[in-house]
């Protein structure tokens, strides 16, 4: 017996056990508010309070249910159920991980992992009926063993996306509400070294689908990826950033296709890339966008720094227009901080430079844009203020009904709960 917890016990959880009834080995159920230190003598589940909101679930209320933070444990779990005032349903999102370390050998862990979510992502013009997607996407992460002493991680991951997305169908003068589904696989390499004086990020690999066509052909690309990021310290706490992105479609049997994949157009060529990332570009939803099938209003102009990296939301009516491609393109984007005191890390001067080749036959575009980013600490909100295009992407936006320069701002969030896994094992710059 150890009452007092005086010996030393890596598994503590594990020290009791009911002489009658079911379940004998599970400690008593407990209920914290998001506790952070795991009570050995109980089996405790954090609970958080959530609220979010979406332009097409409207706000939304919940709970997150997550197991203690501390200490890590090998498997994990965390649930958010939400109700939807927009849709009077439920939604949310829920993940499961599983670790097994290895004591020698190539790997120093294998993590598997399971997660699904349900959200809506457009509004139908005629009805008002609002189009959900379901996703399910287990994966399975390989660590490879690297010396503690140089602080490196690298690791190779699959991904397969199952994904049902709702959409309309006109059938003589009925509007129907059907469900399509496509499969996404994802194979990546990543490699980090957190050098304090000049850190390093490495993204490469493959991404393949097959899909039905507009004439119920099967089409299918495979697309490589090379996403290369250098991060320079030239003061204390200052970094000039530089991220190089490549991406090539290997393969694909609509390479002649003039139509950009979009998260409307389900029957026509998919995986486009572009230089900008913007909400239709999600194709396997990784990103939180609260309007991703908006024409415009200022959740229309949200973006993510994927892909080309450009800091342009010209918008979905805009996709075959400027920067999008299933055949090539390339991207440099350089952003620094200031070298002054209390705004030098708030106020952010970039520079983005690509060119890509367009579907149609036409010869290739280099685009040029450059700001000033304001960002807030641990990148939840990224505001960009461009001061510079070139003339290719300022005609598009003049080209816009009703055109302003504010349409040229865009944003970017990255809000999230993270577990503590996420905190250990998350890789950033600074």
């Amino acid at each position: 017996m150890d009452k007092e917890n005086i010996s030393f016990d890596l598994r503590r959880a594990n020290n009791q056990m009911k002489t009658t009834g079911m379940f004998r080995k599970i400690e008593p159920l407990k209920i914290n508010f998001l506790p952070l230190l795991d009570n050995p003598l109980k089996t405790e589940i954090g609970i958080l309070p959530v609220i979010g909101w979406n332009s097409y679930n409207r706000t939304m209320i919940g709970l997150h249910l997550c197991p203690p933070f501390l200490p890590m444990k090998n498997f994990d779990i965390e649930i958010t159920p939400l109700y939807s005032f927009g849709t009077k349903s439920l939604v949310g999102m829920a993940k499961a991980s599983y670790t097994k370390y290895l004591d020698d050998g190539l790997l120093h862990h294998v993590k598997f992992n399971l997660a699904g979510k349900t959200f809506g992502f457009e509004k139908v013009n005629v009805g008002g009926e609002i189009l959900k997607y379901r996703q399910v996407s287990p994966s399975v992460v390989f660590e490879l063993r690297n010396k503690p002493a140089k602080m490196t991680s690298s690791n190779i991951t699959y991904k397969f996306n199952w994904i049902q997305d709702d959409y309309v169908d006109y059938v003589d003068t009925l509007q129907l509400i059907r469900k399509v589904e496509n499969t996404v696989h994802q194979l990546y390499y990543s490699y980090h070294n957190p050098n304090i004086l000049s850190s390093t990020k490495l993204r490469t690999g493959l991404q393949y689908q097959a899909y039905k066509d507009v004439r119920r052909e099967t089409q299918s690309y495979i697309r490589a990826d090379l996403d290369y990021r250098k991060s320079f310290r030239f003061m204390k706490n200052r970094y000039f950033d530089a991220r190089f992105f490549g991406s090539m479609f290997l393969y694909n049997t609509e390479r002649e296709s003039v139509s950009i994949a979009t998260r409307r157009d389900y029957s026509f060529t998919q995986g486009s890339v572009g230089l900008a990332y913007q909400p239709y570009s999600d194709l396997t939803n990784e990103e939180l966008f609260l309007g991703r099938t908006l024409e415009s209003g200022l959740w229309s102009q949200q973006i993510a720094v994927q892909n080309g990296g450009f800091k342009l939301a010209h918008g979905i009516t805009q996709a075959n227009n400027l920067g999008n491609t299933n055949i090539l393109l390339a991207s440099v984007n350089l952003s620094s901080d200031l070298p002054f005191k209390y705004v030098g890390e708030i106020i952010r001067p970039y520079f983005d430079f690509g060119f890509y080749e367009p579907n149609q036959k036409t010869e290739s575009k280099v685009l040029m844009s450059g700001g000033i980013n304001i960002s807030f600490p641990l990148d939840i909100i990224n505001i960009y203020f461009p001061l510079y295009h070139s003339k290719n992407i300022s005609d598009l936006y003049k080209s816009i009904d009703h055109y302003s320069y504010a349409k040229e701002i865009v944003f970017s969030l990255r809000l999230k709960i993270p577990s503590m896994n996420d905190i250990m094992s998350s890789a950033t710059f600074k």
